[in-house]
């Protein structure tokens, strides 16, 4: 899928970038991934978007104090927005089963409608019910966005969760050894996202981690990749993996310390 008109319910259809610095920020991106980017209007909220061959991969915009999470933190970090056709329904069931509401649905103006919501392992996630604004543009790409994976040590209830909210189905990947990895579909088995428990050694490779929504962008040569980004200045956050029948794939951090992921594809792979 290269520049898709419409997302199907369900189906992650934006990232953007919430950082402290947008301008070193940009400086980091823009050669790694080898995207560009636009010059906002002055006037406030300015939200940059970013693009690749002209196609919009990504919006980044300034970190602000009311973003701050339940313990009070507040780092740069990327975000994942799942489509959606009615923000106000799907964020009020979000909470009716075990989840809670972040940010309530809001319009955008006339982009479309935004909200927020945390699920019961305390991983956030985006609802976009689309106007003017569909989503990505490119996707599955080299240098665009490819893959979401939930990192959760609520397993079971994140699973019941995402079935009830998004319809998904799961099952355990053929592809990871270990038996914990799960995939999501979608009813027609539409690939939609991973979910991997978070490992007692995870830690000892990043430091505290945090529930979350992992991305993934696509690239040609995860070791290049890698230490071009630590040239600009960023950080190798858990080290370089391989999986025969995946690919290859490494946890980044900007300069700002948004975490991110990178993954150079391999052959089949469920």
């Amino acid at each position: 899928m290269s520049s898709p008109d419409a997302f199907p319910p369900g189906s992650f259809c934006w990232v953007d970038l919430a950082t402290t610095d947008p301008v070193a920020a940009q400086a980091f991106y823009c050669p790694l991934l080898g995207w560009e980017t636009d010059e906002p209007p002055a006037s406030a909220p300015r939200y940059w978007m970013l693009t690749k061959d002209g196609r919009q991969i990504a919006g980044l915009f300034m970190l602000a104090p009311d973003m701050a999470m339940d313990d009070g933190a507040n780092p740069p970090r990327w975000q994942s927005y799942l489509a959606v056709t009615n923000a106000d329904a799907i964020a009020a069931r979000a909470a009716e089963i075990g989840g809670r509401v972040l940010m309530p649905p809001a319009d955008v103006e006339d982009a479309g409608r935004m909200a927020f919501v945390q699920d019961p392992g305390g991983a956030s996630i985006g609802l976009w019910q689309a106007r003017g604004h569909v989503g990505l543009q490119r996707v599955n790409r080299i240098g665009a966005p490819c893959w979401h994976e939930l990192h959760t040590r609520e397993t079971d209830a994140s699973l019941d969760f995402y079935a009830d909210l998004c319809g998904w189905q799961h099952r355990v990947s053929d592809s990871v050894p270990g038996g914990q990895y799960r995939l999501f579909a979608d009813a027609s088995g539409a690939k939609r996202g991973g979910l991997m428990p978070i490992g007692d050694d995870w830690e000892a490779h990043g430091g505290p981690v945090v529930p979350n929504w992992a991305l993934y962008f696509c690239v040609a040569d995860c070791n290049a990749t890698v230490q071009h980004a630590q040239q600009l200045g960023g950080g190798l956050r858990y080290p370089v993996m391989e999986l025969p029948r995946i690919g290859c794939f490494a946890a980044l951090t900007d300069p700002q310390g948004a975490t991110f992921w990178v993954i150079e594809f391999a052959g089949n792979h469920d």
